[in-house]
């Protein structure tokens, strides 16, 4: 790790007393009534056809094409069959799936408001293929009329290992993220996959709305990145806190030095304990546990050059837009916002770019759609993706990449687009959510749909697919 600068964050450390009240009750946050199941999606010879505006970078040698397609089962989520309110945008979704030790798929989604809104995390069973809504979070927070209720899940569910899973609504509109709307603060909360309880843990960041959560679990911790809310008392700044599973308490606290609108949406984790995380200093911040202390590095944090859409002036960016965990050698693998990778090196906090881009930016340099997750493969040897996480995959056939940091090149391993719209009528939009089981059998991919054409915004929707890529492919 590079030498810490003398510069030090404010440390406290909080009791429970911190989070706005006792644990409460487990709650059974079911709808029982909204259920879903996957339908076959037989592998076909087409999910290997290039996009005509693919072929001449294939030829090039830009990026390379599986030899086998995968087969696959879809569904649009539960509880999606008309609009709540007249306010509802669109349903969405914002953050990574995850596969649990009970064997099934998590995975959240929401209808993107705040006065009221509402989110919801589904069970998807891979053996039988049923997806069942097991948390209502109004259910949970209750909330009266006119008040704020959470419209998205934006940060991963986290599989803690104690038999719960962890997560954090996030705010809808930011205007409503304020006291007269009854808001202080983002709820923690766990579901317990063997009873199906959920339980609300309090506000750990008060305030604060959550995008991003990391886990180590070689110290039981959760590491919070909150970004402010209008009902933060001036002068108003983001935070990070880290969360003891077993305790149950906040045990650390310090301002985060990103901008309002920076909070940290990636944050690496290595071996040691360590978690790295960018800041509004352009230096890579990191809490160690063993001192359970935040320090500035003199790591600089991987940038961008871009063009401003507003003023059209060229900019550097500073910011880690996604990154995976590190491989046995201790390397993270990062993206930038304008899907440059990196790796950072967990043993000595060190980035070294890799003159690489996403392999969409690879074949069009015209596009930067960025990249929301990766996902490791077996061994934690190569890298999955879909570029384009906030919309226009279909610019590419929506691909599901694989990258390979050993020989930085791309493989297609399906132009998933025309085939699903064909098959459901559902046109892929863009994907936070990816998440392999235990063996690499299936991998579970969250989609939020796309506009394409007509198609108007408040028809949006959110649907799930398991890929089972051919061993042979990996």
């Amino acid at each position: 790790m590079t030498r810490c600068t003398s510069f030090t964050l404010v440390i406290a450390i909080w009791s429970t007393s911190t989070i706005a009240a006792e644990p409460g009750q487990p709650v059974d946050a079911r709808r029982p009534n909204e259920t879903a199941t996957l339908g076959e999606l037989p592998a076909h010879a087409r999910l290997l056809e290039p996009p005509a505006a693919l072929v001449e970078p294939l030829k090039k040698g830009r990026f390379t094409i599986a030899k086998h397609p995968p087969a696959m089962r879809f569904a649009r989520l539960p509880n999606q069959r008309g609009l709540p309110d007249n306010d509802t945008w669109l349903y969405s979704h914002w953050g990574d799936a995850v596969s649990a030790s009970d064997g099934n798929f998590y995975v959240a989604f929401g209808d993107h408001q705040a006065v009221p809104g509402h989110a919801w995390i589904c069970r998807l069973n891979p053996l039988s293929g049923k997806i069942d809504i097991v948390v209502d979070v109004n259910k949970m927070l209750k909330p009266s009329k006119g008040k704020y209720s959470p419209g998205k899940i934006h940060a991963p569910l986290i599989d803690a290992g104690d038999g719960y899973l962890y997560f954090m609504p996030y705010r809808g509109s930011e205007k409503y993220a304020d006291t007269p709307f009854g808001f202080s603060g983002g709820h923690l909360m766990r579901y317990h996959m063997e009873t199906s309880l959920t339980q609300d843990l309090g506000i750990p960041l008060p305030h604060c709305s959550v995008p991003h959560i990391v886990f180590d679990p070689a110290v039981g911790q959760l590491y919070l990145f909150g970004r402010s809310c209008p009902s933060m008392p001036e002068p108003r700044h983001n935070k990070f806190g880290v969360y003891d599973v077993v305790r149950q308490r906040l045990i650390h606290i310090a301002p985060d030095l990103c901008a309002p609108e920076e909070a940290p949406r990636a944050a690496i984790v290595g071996g040691d304990g360590r978690v790295w995380y960018g800041t509004e200093s352009h230096v890579m911040a990191v809490y160690d546990p063993r001192s359970n202390s935040t320090s500035l590095t003199n790591t600089p944090v991987i940038a961008d050059v871009r063009t401003n859409r507003s003023t059209k002036q060229v900019e550097t960016q500073y910011y880690l837009r996604t990154a995976s965990g590190p491989n046995g050698a201790g390397m993270a693998f990062c993206l930038t916002w304008a899907a440059h990778f990196h790796a950072f090196n967990t043993n000595t906090g060190t980035f070294q770019p890799l003159g690489v881009r996403s392999f969409l930016n690879e074949v069009s340099q015209g596009k930067s759609l960025y990249t929301g997750t990766v996902e490791w493969g077996p061994g934690r040897q190569k890298l999955y993706y879909v570029p384009g996480s906030h919309g226009g995959t279909h610019v590419h056939g929506t691909s599901l990449v694989q990258f390979d940091p050993a020989t930085r090149k791309h493989k297609v391993l399906a132009f998933l687009q025309d085939y699903v719209r064909e098959k459901t009528n559902f046109p892929l939009g863009g994907t936070y959510g990816l998440a392999f089981n235990k063996d690499y059998s299936q991998l579970c991919i969250l989609w939020n749909d796309e506009r394409i054409g007509n198609a108007p915004e408040r028809e949006r929707r959110v649907g799930v697919m398991l890929v089972a890529i051919p061993q042979s492919e990996h």
